[in-house]
């Protein structure tokens, strides 16, 4: 009897209370992929829509593990890129649909370009709409006067013309998605990798909770001199209805700008850590508030 042949690709997939979104990505997973040996892996961080039931009836081949708690991106990815066995990875959104070949096409462009350790592809809404996906490394100005509410106040009284240049370089503003190019980093929902980067570079950075941990890892991956891809002439479909969407506001608040204080001092230092800190307060209140009024409804 021969020796089992390793997949090609590992699939990572997490879920929580989504079970429709989840159904349809693994029907166009399976349909549309005839030439890749796939390992897919899905963790489910405490669904209560029926999600584990419907993946075990439907797809068994799909390894599933149950969390009694919602674990978020960052963990619950790791659990399963920390068993992958494939030459390849792909961290992907339940809610992308892949049309036919597109993932044997982007396992094919890593194969030609051995120097790319991560890469993602174009994505179109469902109205054919292309989303400005990849950037440049954050920067704490880029927060301050593109994230906060103070920032935003600040550059609507007073433009700065110097800070409207870093945000519009940050965002690679008038490149069009449909070409090849390197970037910076690329967007979680559809995050694919060679496995010697794993090997090299290791797993998500669980400092981060949901965010973050794309630019974390794509500069950890280039610092190891690995390159960073976007391959615009493969397109696939984001419906954006994120799962992050089922938790309460104030929350969702609570973990970006965690997330954002993680990076900034994990690479600018406590300095700008304290500076976002403080700029990042009147959101925090005003979400707080907004909390504190939902709950006397």
């Amino acid at each position: 009897m021969g020796k089992k042949r390793s997949p090609d690709l590992s699939i990572s997939l997490i879920s929580f209370n989504t079970k429709d979104l989840v159904e349809q990505c693994l029907n166009s997973i399976f349909r549309n992929t005839r030439h890749l040996q796939l390992e897919v892996m899905l963790v489910d961080n405490a669904s209560k829509d029926g999600t584990p039931a419907m993946v075990q009836k439907k797809f068994p081949e799909v390894k599933l593990t149950r969390n009694r708690s919602n674990e978020l991106f960052t963990k619950a990815h790791n659990h399963n890129l920390k068993r992958s066995h494939g030459d390849y990875f792909l961290v992907l959104n339940e809610d992308i649909q892949i049309p036919p070949l597109a993932l044997e096409k982007m396992v094919t462009f890593m194969k030609k370009h051995p120097k790319v350790g991560l890469a993602s592809c174009r994505q179109v809404n469902e109205h054919e709409i292309t989303d400005m996906t990849c950037h440049r490394f954050p920067h704490p100005l880029i927060e301050i006067f593109e994230s906060s509410s103070l920032g935003k106040r600040v550059m609507k009284f007073i433009p700065l013309k110097s800070v409207e240049k870093l945000i519009s370089s940050h965002n690679y503003s008038g490149w069009r998605r449909n070409t090849i190019r390197e970037v910076d980093f690329i967007p979680g929902s559809f995050f694919m990798g060679r496995k010697e980067l794993l090997d090299k570079v290791g797993f998500f950075d669980e400092g981060f909770w949901l965010f973050y941990e794309e630019p974390d890892y794509c500069k950890r991956a280039k610092n190891a001199g690995f390159l960073t891809y976007h391959v615009g002439t493969i397109t696939i479909t984001h419906l954006r209805t994120k799962a992050i969407a089922k938790l309460p506001p104030f929350r969702r608040y609570q973990i970006a700008e965690h997330d954002i204080l993680a990076y900034h001092k994990k690479y600018f230092g406590l300095f700008w850590w304290l500076i976002l800190w403080v700029v990042y307060r009147p959101d925090w209140l005003y979400w707080k508030l907004n909390r504190q009024n939902r709950s006397k409804q």
